[in-house]
């Protein structure tokens, strides 16, 4: 029962740290939220606020006609490339003036410019869906091992007879400056003994539940490098 507990455990800390890294990210590509919004949010429960948080801004028919419109600017930046780059060459083989070359070239560099702006945005709405369907994920898995760690829980205390009683917050005890330095040095000593004792633990069999989470963390460092990309080139 306890490596099944510790398996539970270790799934539900990773599923939280990915979606943590991941609503970072997100927010570098969220529009900023009306002002309206911002009362409701911080007086909401932290549950229903972390929810909020994850629900999705890009729908699935949005983000494949990004993907359509990224095919045909994609084509389209190859056709103005091949434009300016037929203009040096009949520059150079005199075939037009230098000023000619300029005032045609300035045409496609110009349209060249809002194709790149209308890439980058397409790029990321496309990456803000895939972010944000990751969450998704881990949102369910999260909750289904919350749930499943809860029940068990539950059945526990049933099963010993344990009855939850409302938590009471102790009064902190303050020591004198000398007294105090010597705990501290104590329990540093204590822990460094321990850290000598401790013995690697063994490893265990992957759950299902890892896989998944394993996967869903490739999906999100391929997506986050795709961003870092976009940004550099940006």
């Amino acid at each position: 029962m306890s490596l099944e507990l510790a398996i539970y455990i270790t799934v539900l800390a990773g599923a939280a740290a990915i979606t943590v890294l991941v609503t970072l990210y997100l927010t570098k590509f969220r529009k900023t939220r009306e002002k309206e919004s911002a009362p409701s949010l911080q007086n909401a429960d932290p549950v229903e606020r972390w929810r909020q948080r994850t629900q999705k801004s890009v729908t699935l028919e949005s983000a494949k006609g990004a993907e359509n419109e990224l095919r045909t600017l994609g084509l389209e930046k190859e056709i103005l490339s091949h434009a300016i780059r037929r203009l040096y060459e009949a520059r150079a083989e005199g075939e037009i003036t230098e000023e000619e070359m300029e005032r045609l070239a300035e045409r496609y560099k110009s349209r060249m410019r809002k194709v790149n702006e209308a890439v980058s945005e397409g790029q990321s709405i496309v990456a803000l869906h895939e972010l944000e369907t990751m969450q998704e994920d881990l949102t369910k898995l999260f909750d289904e091992k919350f749930d499943e760690i809860s029940g068990k829980i539950e059945e526990l205390r049933s099963k010993v007879g344990i009855e939850m009683e409302e938590a009471i917050i102790p009064t902190p005890i303050t020591m004198p400056p000398q007294m105090e330095e010597e705990a501290t040095t104590d329990i540093g000593t204590t822990r460094k003994t321990k850290k000598k004792t401790l013995r690697k633990p063994q490893k265990s069999r992957k759950t299902a539940a890892e896989e998944r989470l394993e996967k869903i963390r490739s999906d999100v460092e391929k997506v986050l490098n795709r961003l870092e990309q976009m940004e550099a080139e940006a």
